[in-house]
Formats: structure tokens, sequence, C-alpha cells
């Protein structure tokens, strides 16, 4: 856990009356003309529900299954959103998909070892011509957003380490903030878990909200995602934050806010079931899954004493503090 106290001095845009506003590029990938598919552009429209939700007008999205997704559409977009960033807003962008060195994609010898967002090119297939370096990310972020906008990366990568270094000084001068959700050593290339980090973030948020609590910072949400991930997911995917010298997760105001009743898509299979008095994974039916947002191979995460009718404590809100705090599943 981090700190997550709320020592930012402005709000969530979408709580104060200033002119400050959120800009979101979602980003997710199927991959399904390649050999390593995926069912990521679920991800990315839970993440579109939870932006109308949040009032978020500037949204652009890139799924490979409706969209050009190519190195050059997402190069672009940056730049597109970028130029109507100011300071105070927030950029936020969020991806979800597949992530790798791009010598393990190009097998040919000199070629620098970079880890690269896996995108693909007009063909739907991957190559080396079609990733995006975590340099040449953050060179064409940097150049496109105001200094003192607030930049929040959300990467859910089925990879085992993080695509964006904040430790290289072109950083330094930025206000940002990173959440990865990986893949352990133990499971560097186990693809049922991709998502696990999105779904713990929309459960947090849903659970934060059922406290009525609407500004908190960046910190707190990490910290509620780290204990949906354990007491939802048994800990299926490792979720890490990173942030620049700037500013630290207590220091940045979470901008995702809800402004109107909201059910996190796992919160959706919960109540089905709880209806139906079943247990979620006697929900089977691909179909029935994927129209509440739920990939059926998250299923067999499940917390073996998972609840499926869970009411967060008294004092969860103010457990996920922290880091001296000690939170509670139940």
């Amino acid at each position: 856990m981090v700190h997550g106290g709320s020592h930012f001095e402005k709000p969530a845009p979408a709580l104060c009356r200033s002119h400050s506003k959120m800009h979101m590029i979602i980003v997710a990938l199927d991959y399904r003309n390649t050999g390593g598919p995926l069912s990521c552009t679920i991800d990315g429209r839970n993440m579109e529900e939870l932006a109308r939700r949040c009032g978020i007008h500037d949204v652009q999205t890139l799924f490979d299954d409706t969209a050009d997704c190519t190195k050059e559409a997402v190069l672009q977009t940056i730049r597109s959103v970028g130029r109507h960033c100011h300071p105070g807003d927030y950029f936020i962008f969020y991806f979800s998909g597949w992530c790798a060195n791009v010598q393990e994609i190009s097998r040919e010898p000199g070629i620098e070892k970079d880890k690269a967002f896996m995108l693909v090119g007009r063909d739907g297939r991957v190559s080396k011509e079609t990733m995006l370096t975590g340099k040449e990310f953050s060179n064409q972020v940097l150049q496109a957003v105001d200094r003192d906008t607030n930049v929040l990366l959300l990467v859910d990568s089925c990879y085992h380490e993080e695509v964006i270094d904040f430790g290289h000084n072109e950083w330094e001068k930025q206000r940002a903030i990173a959440m990865f959700g990986l893949l352990s050593d133990a499971t560097p290339r186990d693809a049922s878990r991709s998502g696990i980090f999105t779904h713990s973030m929309l459960l947090a948020i849903e659970k934060i909200a059922s406290f009525r609590k609407r500004d908190y910072s960046v910190g707190r949400l990490y910290n509620a995602a780290l204990q949906e991930d354990k007491c939802v997911f048994n800990d299926a995917q490792d979720i890490v934050v990173r942030h620049s010298l700037r500013v630290a997760p207590d220091q940045m105001a979470w901008p995702m806010i809800p402004l109107e009743p909201y059910k996190a898509p796992f919160s959706k299979l919960l109540d089905d079931a709880e209806r139906h008095q079943a247990h979620p994974q006697s929900v089977t039916r691909p179909e029935v899954l994927q129209m509440m947002g739920v990939k059926p191979a998250h299923l067999q995460f499940l917390h073996p004493e998972f609840e499926i009718s869970t009411e967060p404590h008294s004092r969860y809100f103010d457990d996920l503090e922290g880091p001296e705090k000690e939170c509670r599943c139940q």
C-alpha cells in the first residue's frame, strides 16, 4: 500500500467549479489475426462505460475489432487529444492488451531490448514496426500535453514488466502517475489473467462510492484496487503504481468519480447470481457474461472464501489511507 491521504490542492474536475477538464484515450486489442488472441475490448468497453458515468465528454476509443489500432493511429490520437490539455486538466490513457520486449517480436540481433505496447498493422498482425516503445510513447505524451496537465496512465498488460519508466529524466517535470496490472514472474504469459486489474479498479470505485466519498486521491484508489485484487481475485494479477518526481499518489485527486449510480461488471454478475441463489462461477454462458462485461476465464480466480454479498466494513474507506493501516476483506 501507499500513502492514500488527500494531500492535493484541487479536487477532481467534476467536483469543482474550475475550468479543468478530463481527456481520455482508451486503447484495447483482441489480436484476432494473431497467434495470441485476447478479449481486451471487453475491458475497453467497461472503461468507456465508466467514463460515461463520470461525465467525461472527450473520450477517444481505439478498439481493434472496430477501428484502426495501429501505432500511427495511437500516436496521432495522443497528439490530437494532447492539444486540448491545459494546466489542471487530466490526460488519462488506458491500455489493455499485450506488452512485450521488441527483441522478442523481431528476433533479430542488434535490436534494442525496449519494452513496448503491442499494437497491430492495418492487416491486424503484429510486427516490430507495430510496437510502440515506452520511450516513443513517453516522448509523444510529453510533447503533446502541457507540463502542468495531470497525466494518469492505466495499463492492464499481458506482460510481467512495466512498459513506462518514470525514472527517465524526461518525466521529472510532469505531474504523472501510472498504475500497471502485470503478470507475475511465475505466470509470465498467462493471458487469462489480463483484465483483473481493470475489474479490481472498477470494484474499488464502486465500493468507495458506496460510502458517498467523492474526493480522494489516486493513492487511495490504488490501495482499494489492491484489496479487490486480493479479496475477490486471490491476487491473480500484480498491481503496481509509479509516479514522477513532481507528484506522489496522495498528491493527485482521483479524477473518475461516478456522477450517477455505478455498478462494476463483477457486481452485476454477483447480483445476478444472488437473485438465482447461485455462486458466480455457476454462470458459464459466455454471451451472458460478455453482456455484463465479464470474461469467463476470470471466474476461476475468484477467492475461495469470497462471498456473494460482501458489504464493506465501516472503516473500509479510512483503512485505505495506508500504508500504516491494515485493510480487511470484509
